[in-house]
């Protein structure tokens, strides 16, 4: 069996540029330059160019590689000022273990949403605010039922929802997606040299993929009912119509708008599912024990009579 931390660590640093030595990855955690992953550099590039703001906002990160969710994770929540900047962002990391309900909880918070978890549709519409940003570096190979082969395809499940989509959708649909984009990445150079020549906001995406739609922004697929307009996150009401309870409630100090929590602990706890468990379980073991109970009767009882028939007999 061969070791791939020993492999990845068996390459000098100075010519790893997938960004895997254990070097790179520290230096990475330091704010140090270092190779940076492919996949990590491409989406620290495109929020760069295309004027996407992270200071201080709610990131999200789906997917926990040490290749893609985790330098994605370091570079946008690191400080501006630091020798390698980063986003100065307040990131949060899920992966394919976290629950569905707890994930849409932490998405709906999110003004940026990155997806690498290798999970198709994994991301759908009424899982994001609008306004929000969502950028999809996930690969899978599926069965495509009309053509009958195999196609790519990433995490966010944007064609069965063309009528909802509440966030401006990168679109850089595989195969062309963020492969291209490293392989130049990687030909330049250091991943994390930034090109001087091009403005924030102004990123080519047909120089890179050969792709010429820009971003997608529709309308919200969940809009907040009248009476609950009072809960909002950064302006946008999260109250869902399905949950029936508030996320947050807004309110207005010293700093402007702020976002006071309410039931974001609750809603696992607050489900009905659990406590039906728990009672089909009490009620199981009540049932069994029951049914010891009775048996033990009727051998004692039958045990009984044996008794009193030898002492008649006698």
């Amino acid at each position: 069996h061969v070791d791939e931390r020993t492999v990845c660590n068996g390459i000098a640093p100075e010519k790893d540029v997938d960004g895997f030595h254990i070097i790179n990855i520290g230096r990475l955690c330091l704010d140090q330059h270092s190779l940076i992953p492919a996949t990590a550099s491409a989406v620290w590039e495109i929020i760069q160019r295309t004027g996407i703001e992270t200071f201080g906002k709610n990131v999200v990160v789906v997917g926990r590689s040490k290749n893609a969710g985790m330098p994605i994770a370091m570079l946008l929540h690191t400080d501006g000022e630091h020798e390698r900047p980063g986003g100065d962002a307040t990131v949060t990391i899920a992966h394919r273990y976290t629950p569905k309900e707890q994930l849409k909880i932490h998405t709906l918070l999110a003004d940026v949403i990155v997806v690498a978890a290798g999970i198709p549709k994994l991301i759908t519409s009424d899982m994001v605010k609008e306004g929000a940003a969502v950028i999809d570096v996930g690969i899978n190979y599926v069965h495509d039922p009309m053509t009958g082969k195999t196609k790519l395809v990433g995490d966010v499940d944007f064609e069965a929802s063309d009528k909802y989509l509440p966030f401006n959708y990168l679109n850089m649909p595989p195969p062309f997606n963020l492969r291209h984009y490293k392989k130049k990445r990687i030909a330049e150079g250091l991943p994390d040299e930034r090109i001087e020549d091009v403005k924030i906001g102004d990123f080519p995406i047909e120089s890179v993929t050969g792709y010429t739609e820009g971003p997608i922004a529709l309308r919200l697929s969940h809009p907040c009912l009248e009476d609950h307009n009072s809960y909002c996150i950064n302006g946008v009401c999260a109250f869902h119509h399905e949950l029936e309870k508030a996320i947050c409630r807004c309110f207005t100090g010293y700093t402007g708008e702020r976002c006071e929590h309410l039931t974001l602990t609750s809603y696992a706890v607050d489900s009905y599912e659990k406590y039906i468990a728990i009672g089909i379980g009490v009620g199981l073991l009540l049932s069994g024990f029951l049914v010891i109970f009775y048996c033990y009767l009727r051998k004692r009882e039958k045990s009984r009579n044996n008794v009193i028939y030898i002492k008649e007999k006698v």
